[in-house]
């Protein structure tokens, strides 16, 4: 993570994307956006970051619904792993 990024991270808001941005979920629980002009980003962990497509295939990943259920997925990648000293 940067070191420039607030903590904790605000959730990202639809109006942060421009129009034709797709909102994608991968695997079930690693959500994508791809961006015009900038490309295919990452927003596991609450920030984006670039990211290689390569591994989406036809089946392991979908157009989310709706930009609420794909920060749903942000939402989790941001929760810590159970077990963890935070996530107690």
């Amino acid at each position: 993570m940067p070191d420039d990024l607030p903590l904790p991270l605000p959730l990202p808001t639809a109006d942060a994307f421009p129009p034709g941005t797709e909102f994608i979920i991968y695997e079930f629980d690693s959500p994508l956006a791809n961006v015009p002009g900038r490309g295919w980003e990452s927003w596991w962990g609450g920030w984006g970051k670039p990211y290689d497509p390569r591994p989406l295939k036809p089946g392991n990943n979908w157009l989310a619904d709706s930009f609420a259920q794909w920060l749903e997925v942000v939402e989790e990648t941001m929760k810590p792993p159970p077990g963890s000293r935070s996530g107690q």
